[in-house]
């Protein structure tokens, strides 16, 4: 998948999404394409703007059928790692 200008959590979750068999398709203007095993597809940007756009990517591709919460690191370190 190799696919410009990919926001580094962003890259994670379609690496975890293309292993469950989604695909990742790069549009032009820079948003991705997201489309399940069962065809069911979402738009994102592939550069998004803040946090919430990646929260927002995680509840679509949970609304599809692909849980990735559990598998993705948080930006923010916890009180152990601090």
């Amino acid at each position: 998948m190799p696919i410009p200008k990919l926001h580094k959590d962003i890259r994670e979750i379609a690496k975890l999404a293309e292993e469950a068999g989604w695909r990742v398709i790069y549009r032009n203007g820079g948003h991705l394409k997201w489309v399940s095993p069962t065809g069911q597809f979402f738009f994102s940007s592939s550069t998004p703007s803040d946090n919430y756009a990646i929260a927002q990517i995680k509840r679509d591709l949970r609304r599809c059928g692909l849980i990735v919460d559990e598998k993705i690191r948080s930006k923010k370190p916890t009180a152990a790692q601090e």
